[in-house]
């Protein structure tokens, strides 16, 4: 027992090479203690220990007690005191923006997690990430301590992970890290050739970069179904301002892949804020088949100034024997089933309109409009 508290007050000595010595033995009598004297050990060697690594400039010297570090933390997880594990990585990463050479500190901190990363006790701190309070704030203040040397493992957990709820909790680790911890999972995100990670990181923008800045814009356009539609259910755990932002963004480009996912989203969040936008692409389109989905996406904003830009679709028939064209009258049905999908009275007069249209697709889409007009303008009366 003198030994060990002997060897623990050498942590304390001035020169680093004999703080090395002390961490080197504190290592050697760990390893020899019995499953009665671990426990007895171990305690006498945290404190000092933190102590000793968080203030620590000497190179060999931090090697040496991240070496034991490493011991004691895998027996401290082990035992689920990760309360005791959260001061020990705190103190290591700690060590790192005050040492002499940084990236080497920080290299002996990321060979410390790594080390740990592959050991059953490890993942103990990941369910605890799962758990509820305490046991889910001293999992986080375990894998926080470490600073930013864990950032590299907190991505790879967050790509590799097959938990969703501990993804989210690596992010949300990355975020307290500031801007270099979101960057390291959201840079050239453009060039991701990885479907599934790309949907992963999608999934956890309203951590990682909840304003959705024009960085992210591309991703209404990703020629991914599974990208398109992962990116609308982040846009409803965002606040409506920054959703309502993205989708305007994507609405100002010229593309058509990225402005048919946007009116995708503005149909889906019932964006009225986006009317203008929308209409605006009804009038102006760079494509028969954004003036489609701008038809779709203002039957579902339910909104009544939509009628007047949906009627004029509707109407704009070929005249004068062919002479003078109009809109395929695909697009023309749909402006009139959206109509009907607004639900209001205000509709009645265009859909009416179409019943005497010449093309028969025309007259059959507004005589099913119109006998679902009044049920669906009274159900919205009505609440």
């Amino acid at each position: 027992a003198q030994l060990v508290e002997r060897t623990a007050a050498g942590l304390k000595e001035t020169d680093g090479a004999l703080r090395a010595k002390a961490a080197a033995g504190l290592a050697l009598q760990l390893g020899r203690a019995d499953e009665e004297s671990g426990p007895w050990v171990l305690a006498k060697s945290v404190g000092p220990l933190a102590e000793a690594a968080a203030r620590e400039g000497h190179l060999e010297a931090f090697r040496a007690e991240a070496e034991l570090a490493t011991s004691l933390l895998g027996r401290l997880l082990q035992a689920g005191d990760l309360q005791a594990g959260a001061q020990l990585s705190a103190a290591l990463g700690a060590a790192v923006p005050k040492a002499p050479h940084p990236p080497r500190f920080m290299e002996v901190v990321r060979g410390v997690i790594d080390a740990l990363a592959s050991t059953k006790s490890f993942e103990l701190v990941l369910s605890g990430l799962k758990g509820d309070d305490p046991a889910r704030g001293q999992a986080r203040a375990v894998l926080a301590g470490f600073g930013t040397a864990a950032q590299a493992h907190l991505g790879r957990l967050l790509h590799d992970t097959t938990d969703g709820e501990i993804a989210r909790a690596a992010a949300e680790l990355l975020v307290t890290q500031g801007e270099g911890g979101v960057r390291l999972i959201t840079q050239d995100l453009e060039h991701e050739t990885s479907v599934a990670k790309l949907k992963r990181v999608v999934s956890l923008l309203d951590v990682l970069a909840p304003a959705l800045g024009a960085d992210f814009v591309f991703l209404a356009g990703h020629p991914a179904k599974e990208v398109r539609a992962e990116m609308a259910r982040t846009l409803t755990r965002v606040s409506r301002q920054h959703a309502l932002g993205f989708v305007s963004q994507a609405l100002s480009h010229r593309r058509s892949e990225e402005l048919l996912g946007a009116l995708e989203y503005a149909g889906s969040l019932k964006a009225v804020e986006l009317l203008g936008a929308v209409v605006h692409l009804v009038k102006t389109p760079p494509s028969r088949n954004v003036l489609r989905a701008a038809c779709r996406s203002l039957g579902r904003l339910e909104d009544p100034r939509a009628v007047a830009a949906l009627v004029g679709i509707a109407d704009r028939r070929p005249r004068f024997f062919g002479l003078v064209g109009g809109l395929p009258e695909g697009i023309r049905a749909t402006a009139v089933r959206s109509l009907a999908a607004l639900g209001m009275p205000e509709a009645r007069a265009g859909l009416e309109r179409a019943l005497k249209d010449p093309a028969k697709g025309i007259r059959s889409a507004a005589r099913l409009a119109l006998l679902k007009l009044p049920r669906e303008s009274g159900s919205k009366t009505s609440g």
